[in-house]
């Protein structure tokens, strides 16, 4: 029984190593930080793309919520703790049809 908690255990710390970044937007230096790692392995195509999802829930968000004058609408909060595929999922439900 013990040799099948430690191979659970290991598995577990593995996968927790091994999952996709996270988008941590709890203030603007670590969210920028966020997207450099999020889109370090992107084409530039690719990050153009990822940052056009983050910038569009963003917005989209915003403009159905009551905002006081002078909010910052691109805080990025509304996709804290998502993953690039995750963003883009979002991204892809709330945009407007074309």
């Amino acid at each position: 029984m013990n040799k099948l908690a430690i191979v659970f255990a290991l598995v577990v710390c593995v996968s927790g190593c091994e999952s996709e970044p996270r988008m941590d937007s709890s203030t603007e230096e670590k969210a920028l930080a966020s997207i450099k790692k999020m889109s370090a392995k992107m084409s530039e195509t690719e990050k153009e793309a990822f940052i056009k999802d983050c910038m569009m829930i963003e917005i989209m968000i915003a403009l159905t919520k009551e905002q006081p004058p002078g909010a910052k609408t691109t805080s990025l909060k509304n996709i804290h703790g998502m993953t690039v595929a995750e963003i883009r999922a979002k991204a892809k439900e709330i945009s407007p049809p074309k």
